[in-house]
């Protein structure tokens, strides 16, 4: 599932030997998250603690990107949509 979603929402991107588990983990987390779910980055992450945020950073690129994508939607409309809802002035 989430190679399917890296290859295809965050092709500029490669990712290669402990990377994969890395992305793998954020991009769990952030669906994780979505579902009510709190997960200890302290216990899981704390040798990479300082590389996670650039993980985190990629899944949420790849899943707006399939999400407008799903949405039939142009990724700057769901941007600006977002953004609004959140409260957010991206002008």
């Amino acid at each position: 599932m989430y190679r399917e979603l890296l290859s295809t929402y965050l092709p500029e991107v490669a990712f290669r030997g402990k990377e994969h588990r890395r992305i793998q983990y954020a991009v769990l987390n952030a669906y994780a998250v979505h579902g009510g779910l709190e997960p200890d980055l302290l216990d899981e992450v704390t040798y990479w603690i300082e590389q996670y945020w650039t993980y985190a950073l990629y899944a949420a690129v790849a899943i707006v990107r399939a999400s407008a994508d799903r949405a039939d939607m142009p990724l700057d409309s769901m941007l600006a949509e977002l953004a609004a809802k959140h409260g957010i002035d991206i002008a």
